[in-house]
């Protein structure tokens, strides 16, 4: 989960805004992808700037959303 710069929550997903704002530190965090060996299924999550606020909660633990890319 990330902020908007009005406030507003928002997902990772295919959706979702290129930078938004860390909810625990405050810090920008950009949308990453990551796509699984047989190309089936798309993971979206929120990724700190490297050297960034290394200690920030949400670094090491945020949930990232799983999409099936179903044919």
């Amino acid at each position: 989960m990330a902020l908007l710069p009005d406030g507003k929550e928002i997902v990772a997903g295919y959706l979702a805004p290129a930078a938004a704002v860390c909810p625990s530190c405050g810090a920008a965090v950009f949308l990453r992808t990551r796509r699984s060996m047989n190309g089936q299924t798309t993971t979206y999550f929120w990724r700190h700037s490297n050297e960034i606020n290394i200690r920030c909660s949400e670094r090491n633990g945020g949930s990232p959303r799983t999409v099936s890319l179903d044919s």
